[in-house]
């Protein structure tokens, strides 16, 4: 059993995955290091669930939602109103009630950190919420081919290779390298405004198709 588990584990791993961190983004701009992490959490988002009695679960949406799109504003250049207080509704957001995706609601305040120390001119401190934004989204995405499917077959076909972070961290790559080719400043500079949807410069969230758990 162990070894068909192993078979199960290595024939889902795909090709070894980049990884984007901290020492990455400290080689780009602040605005396009939000850019990628905001681009992580929204990909992310669709795995933020409730628990079905949560009577705050409309009040913790609409945080969330404003706290995104605050990033996405501040990344395209526009004024974020009332930071200091969406950062500290979103601090003081109580994780029992949420479900599951505990820690992309968690990515999503480290955005929001991400933007004050921007302000701030702490361009290190920016890079590292940045980082620390896509480490914990890819946190809650379904890790393991034994976890999230019971189709034997379906595993050894290779169509359950999507659903681990491999693609996530590649994706996040991707991003990056599209970001370095677009010229928009240097470190620890807030550099130019930048569209972070699909429609923007960076690209399609999915270049090769959606995983399996993210809905369409």
């Amino acid at each position: 059993m162990d070894d068909l588990r192993k078979h199960l584990i290595a024939a889902s791993a795909g090709p070894e995955s980049r990884s984007i961190g901290k020492m990455e983004l400290c080689q780009a701009p602040l605005l396009g290091g939000l850019a990628i992490g905001w681009r992580c959490v929204f990909r992310t988002e669709p795995l933020l669930t409730h628990f079905d009695d949560d009577p705050e679960k409309d009040t913790v949406d609409r945080l969330f939602t404003s706290a995104l799109q605050a990033t996405a504003d501040f990344v395209q250049g526009r004024t974020v109103r009332d930071l200091d207080g969406l950062i500290e509704a979103m601090d003081g957001m109580s994780s029992r009630t949420i479900k599951r995706g505990q820690k992309v609601a968690r990515a999503t305040y480290e955005l929001l950190l991400g933007i004050r120390y921007a302000l701030e001119g702490d361009g290190v401190m920016a890079a590292s919420s940045s980082a620390t934004a896509i480490m914990l989204s890819m946190g809650d995405v379904p890790r393991r081919p034994d976890e999230e499917m019971s189709d034997v077959a379906k595993v050894l076909s290779g169509q359950s290779r999507d659903i681990g972070p491999n693609l996530m961290r590649d994706v996040v790559a991707d991003d990056y390298e599209n970001l370095a080719k677009l010229g928009l400043g240097a470190f620890p500079e807030l550099g130019k405004p930048i569209v972070p949807t699909a429609s923007g410069p960076l690209g399609p969230f999915w270049p090769d198709g959606a995983p399996d758990w993210y809905p369409t």
